[in-house]
């Protein structure tokens, strides 16, 4: 009877340092992948790529400007540029807040003025 008892706790035992070891893989891959990311987006690539996004939305965003000052755009396009330029200008701060190195002093001149 002892002996079963001690079969049974042995089992036990090995199952939970199983599950538990299979649960710790889990969670040790979770971290690393989330770590990954992290990197990823600190990276001069990415870096890179979120400035030059940020510089084209600019250029949009003031395209837009050019389009509502123009006294030949239509008064019913007005409230679509409006808020077309309210969308570039929330996107434009959304990216330059994931950006770590400086701005370039033009879009830094931007993000300033408008977020």
């Amino acid at each position: 009877m002892k002996a079963v008892l001690i079969t049974i706790a042995s089992l036990l035992l090995l199952a939970i340092i199983v599950v538990g070891g299979w649960q710790l893989g889990w969670w040790m891959k979770s971290y690393s992948t989330s770590r990954n990311a992290r990197i990823y987006q600190q990276s001069y690539g990415a870096q890179s790529a979120n400035i030059n996004e940020v510089e084209s939305l600019i250029v949009t965003a003031k395209g837009i400007s050019v389009q509502l000052a123009d006294p030949n755009t239509p008064a019913s396009e007005t409230s679509a540029l409006k808020a077309q330029q309210v969308a570039v200008t929330n996107e434009i701060c959304s990216r330059a807040l994931t950006i770590t190195p400086p701005l370039p002093s033009t879009e830094a001149a931007f993000v300033a003025a408008h977020c």
